[in-house]
């Protein structure tokens, strides 16, 4: 079943982590991918979606604090 989307996705590489650093996404950005996020299929039926987004100051300290349940786990 040949589809240009299929396509696409299949060919499709995430960034390396390496390359993950700011500047971000601008808020109409996140505002779009958020909008194509909520019309995923939702299997497991946990519909409405909830996005917590981390920015600023916010991003480091939820980093710490993932560290840390990390390494009591």
């Amino acid at each position: 079943m040949a589809s240009p989307i299929i396509d696409f996705l299949l060919s499709r590489a995430s960034a390396p982590i390496d390359q993950l650093k700011a500047p971000g996404p601008s808020d109409a950005e996140i505002e779009t991918i958020l909008r194509i996020a909520s019309r995923v299929p939702d299997h497991g039926r946990l519909a409405p979606w909830r996005f917590i987004l981390y920015r600023g100051e916010a991003r480091g300290e939820i980093g710490k604090a993932l560290v840390e349940l990390a390494e009591r786990r």
